[in-house]
């Protein structure tokens, strides 16, 4: 019995121990060393019933080292749309939850910010209802490749998900 529990405690050590730390990446340039990928949102915390409040959301994908070095040769088309959704609970990850919604606001980069190579979308929101909301953005981002050996196009996506918690009061 006193082999079978120090087996345990053994193993116990063992699986605890060998947990890899994972930085935690907080801004762009940080994202763009390690080549992956990064979405920040930027909302206040409280906002005033039926205001029209405006925010945006950063963001840095591993798409873009694969799209600087092709756009000169002018075979690939990319294509970053924004939806964001408010939601009265909150759902960890909830990616396919707001692919299918019907409700929800769509934002594309403007053009200034995709020809300065500037990562933000710029987005407004308003709240009809006061509580504890949960804003959802997710960041759609494809790339079409044209294949020069088929006539057939080839498709990278690649989704970012980010919620926060919005207080909404009456005025």
């Amino acid at each position: 019995m006193k082999n079978l529990l120090a087996i345990i405690v053994i193993i116990f050590t063992l699986l605890v121990s060998c947990k890899k730390n994972k930085k935690e990446i907080k801004n762009i340039e940080e994202s763009q060393k390690v080549k992956e990928s990064f979405i920040s949102l930027t909302f206040p915390d409280t906002v005033e019933i039926n205001e029209d409040v405006k925010g945006y959301v950063e963001y840095y994908s591993a798409f873009d080292t694969i799209t600087k070095k092709l756009y000169e040769g002018e075979d690939t088309l990319r294509i970053i749309t924004m939806y964001i959704k408010q939601n009265e609970i909150f759902i960890p990850n909830n990616t396919k939850g707001l692919l299918n919604s019907k409700v929800k606001d769509s934002f594309y980069p403007r053009k200034e910010d995709v020809k300065e190579r500037n990562p933000i979308i710029h987005f407004s929101k308003k709240f009809g209802s006061e509580g504890k909301h949960y804003l959802e953005v997710l960041l759609r981002d494809e790339v079409l490749i044209d294949t020069a050996d088929t006539k057939s196009l080839r498709l990278l996506e690649k989704h970012l998900f980010i919620s926060k918690p919005i207080y909404v009061k009456n005025k």
